[in-house]
């Protein structure tokens, strides 16, 4: 995330917005087991910061911008390639099957949800979906091909159209993968 972007969290924050008011509820205190508090200490450690800051890219360069939004904003790519596991949170394009989708997730009644592959490849992929269709998708998970997208796809509408088309113009750029995923299919 960009440094403007990160301070914009932090000033959101520490704002008197009602939407952080403290909740009035009492939690029971978290009590780790023995394995949590050794790899907490031996094995879980945050990744290192970045040596330099980072800025937003200009967005009139539609496919850094798109990237950025994609990949250090929204991190579309953390559910929509092949295996949470296999995934490099430093290095997104390295995660395994980087937007092929598959990788396994639940709907709200448990039922696993594999991920849509989002390359443009024109078989198994959106490659033959237009902008309007994917800002359709992305904003208000409308199904160019009828009905709605499925849970855990959910409606990003605080994404802008600028946003959503750099996103589509990145994706564009991204090597098209043949994954030909089984979709969910409500019965």
């Amino acid at each position: 995330m960009a440094d403007e972007d990160l301070y914009s969290v932090i000033a959101w924050l520490r704002s008197p917005d009602s939407e952080l008011d403290a909740d009035s509820k009492e939690y029971p205190p978290n009590n780790y087991n023995m394995l949590i508090k050794f790899l907490a200490h031996v094995a879980f450690f945050p990744p290192e910061l970045p040596a330099q800051s980072i800025a937003i890219p200009d967005s009139s360069d539609q496919v850094a911008f798109g990237q950025y939004v994609a990949d250090g904003l929204c991190a579309c790519y953390a559910c929509h390639s092949a295996d949470f596991t296999k995934q490099d949170a430093l290095h997104p394009e390295k995660s395994l099957g980087y937007y092929g989708g598959g990788n396994p997730m639940l709907d709200l009644e448990g039922n696993v949800v594999p991920t849509a592959n989002i390359t443009f490849d024109k078989e198994t992929g959106i490659g033959n979906w237009t902008v309007d269709q994917f800002r359709e998708a992305v904003k208000y998970n409308k199904n160019p091909r009828g009905g709605l997208l499925y849970f855990p796809m959910f409606p990003h509408t605080t994404l802008s159209d600028t946003e959503v088309n750099a996103v589509y113009a990145f994706l564009n750029t991204v090597p098209t993968i043949k994954n030909a995923v089984v979709r969910y299919q409500k019965e």
